[in-house]
């Protein structure tokens, strides 16, 4: 994961979407632990992830895509195109040929 930088005396304030609880648990507890980062909240699913978003603004949002790219490219592009300056880290565990074009459309790189 490349570095997400912040200006001096601002942290980068994250939103964690994972359906794995300990996952975005433990990924929250981690960030929390760094000092360049404040997380502003970690949810389960994407309508939560949405009103995270609306409610608190955050810099950048890591989306855990367990089931695979393709499902969760609809809602990536809703971020993306509602929230112009949030940044996306995504993890997944496959990425398939024929997602890699939508993902391209949807304006999300690997």
């Amino acid at each position: 994961m490349g570095q997400v930088s912040a200006p001096i005396g601002h942290l980068v304030r994250v939103a964690i979407r994972s359906p794995r609880r300990l996952f975005r648990d433990t990924l929250a507890v981690c960030l929390s632990g760094q000092p360049e980062f404040t997380v502003v909240g970690h949810v389960a699913d994407d309508p939560a992830l949405l009103g995270l978003c609306d409610l608190c603004g955050p810099d950048l949002v890591v989306y855990d895509a367990v089931a695979g790219v393709g499902e969760a490219l609809p809602l990536l592009h809703t971020l993306r195109t509602r929230y112009d300056r949030i940044r996306l880290v995504v993890i997944y565990e496959r990425l398939s040929p024929p997602t890699c074009p939508a993902a391209g459309r949807s304006g999300w790189t690997r």
